[in-house]
């Protein structure tokens, strides 16, 4: 989150960001010999950049303001739901909607429901839109078809024409069409791990 947004969002931003790191402590791996990565796998970690942002760490202290907020002695906020730290996922824009756990992942939180995010889709957020190239290579490789002249997003999830996708479908030159489906691998597949809220695929020859 740009460390120049508003105060209470910042804030918002170091509760639910704690609440994450917390729960990943019943989740440790042997692959980094750690709990929690520090890059999209989990949820991204800058906080030193972060402290040091702008001249004279103008936008970095707004930041560590914000978290001290959250803070009491040495105790820091965080979302419970039922008496248990809540799964809190976080992420920079959502396209104009959240969605439903359900729909991304299968499992099933009842505080984690598709709603309306006209916020993300403010003049003032540089990832309200978005694009990536996708090389003839990697599709060859992600469809597994000689070639692609054509992808098309062909499911999303309930909400709807802005929802995310959940299935994509590529057509090769000679007719042949093979589809990957789920939020998670189209968005890291098909969009770099940027999003799965993708609108269309244009070619370019």
């Amino acid at each position: 989150m740009p460390s120049s947004w508003d105060t209470d969002a910042l804030q918002a931003q170091a509760i639910v960001a704690r609440g994450y790191a917390l729960r990943q402590m019943n989740n440790y791996s042997a692959n980094c010999n750690c709990h929690i990565y520090d890059d999209t796998r989990d949820q991204n970690f800058t906080g030193w950049n972060k402290e040091n942002e702008g001249t004279n760490a103008y936008y970095g202290k707004r930041w560590v303001d914000a978290v001290n907020r959250t803070t009491s002695g040495s105790k820091g906020k965080v979302l419970t739901y039922g008496g248990s730290i809540a799964q809190t996922y976080y992420f920079s824009s959502s396209g104009g909607q959240t969605e439903s756990s359900k729909d991304i992942w299968g499992g099933t939180f009842a505080y984690l429901t598709s709603v309306d995010d006209p916020w993300s889709e403010s003049s003032i957020n540089p990832m309200r839109s978005w694009s990536q190239t996708l090389t003839q290579a990697k599709a060859r490789s992600v469809f597994g078809l000689s070639d692609v002249v054509s992808i098309k997003v062909t499911g999303r999830t309930a909400g709807g024409s802005d929802a995310a996708a959940t299935k994509v479908t590529a057509t090769s030159s000679t007719g042949k069409t093979s589809s990957i489906t789920g939020a998670e691998r189209i968005r890291s597949n098909l969009a770099a791990g940027t999003s799965p809220w993708i609108w269309s695929f244009t070619a370019k020859y």
